[in-house]
């Protein structure tokens, strides 16, 4: 399996979450721009900025994560690109990696995974990068599930990326 990255719309995004507008040319106040959601009373809102190195290349799958009970937004906030990959459940709740789907984004946009999204840890391309990340956490292991991939999925990152 090799996965080919396209980009990132809300179209192609939609059965995830939210794509969200990062930086736009008109003035104002846009509100709902992603559905945050927390299903677990006792959890509290986590707000983070995060500053990562870019990934070495070539991009190797070789982990999901997920957040069950809690929607996770990314918001660039000084990036060149990253990677967004993605996939949805079983009828067990596992990850079904052969649907797995990779997606280029830059400083422009956004994102906002839906609770129990199974998804690549952020992978920050061509330079060092800053965002700001919320999540809805109780402190348990019940925050975030990972899965090891059976065989690490090599990520194609064409030329025309943006």
């Amino acid at each position: 399996m090799r996965l080919t990255v396209r980009r990132l719309t809300a179209e192609a995004f939609a059965l995830f979450g939210q794509v969200i507008q990062a930086r736009v040319a008109a003035i104002g106040w846009r509100a709902r721009v992603a559905a945050l959601e927390n299903r677990r009373p006792a959890a509290v809102p986590h707000l983070a900025v995060t500053r990562l190195v870019p990934t070495a290349l070539p991009v190797r799958a070789t982990a999901l994560e997920r957040h069950p009970f809690s929607s996770q937004t990314f918001v660039p906030t000084d990036l060149s690109r990253y990677l967004v990959a993605v996939c949805p459940s079983g009828p067990d709740g596992e990850p079904i990696v052969e649907r797995l789907l990779a997606f280029v984004a830059d400083v422009t946009l956004g994102l906002n995974y839906a609770p129990g999204t199974w998804h690549h840890p952020m992978a920050i391309l061509d330079r060092s990068g800053e965002y700001v990340v919320l999540r809805w956490d109780d402190g348990s292991p019940a925050d975030t599930e990972w899965r090891d991939l059976p065989t690490p999925v090599p990520v194609e990152l064409p030329g025309d990326a943006p």
